[in-house]
């Protein structure tokens, strides 16, 4: 009987060192879940940006181009 036991109170602390390990993984895992779709995000943000930026430039040649046409 005392080594029935001894071997529940050693299973219940080892039960609860992987229930801790577990949790502090999943909360781990969690924030970086969160990072990473804040990440995407942001890099979504640049790309669209980049692309307002060269649909500018590209208008802006264009005016130069009209401009250039216009002195000659």
């Amino acid at each position: 009987m005392k080594e029935y036991r001894r071997l529940k109170e050693e299973a219940a602390k080892k039960m609860t060192q992987f229930s801790e390990e577990y949790d502090s993984i999943d909360r781990q895992q969690q924030v970086d879940t969160t990072n990473l779709e804040q990440e995407q995000r942001s890099q979504k943000d640049h790309m669209a940006r980049i692309k307002q930026t060269e649909l500018r430039i590209e208008e802006l040649n264009g005016k130069i181009d009209k401009l250039g046409g216009y002195i000659a």
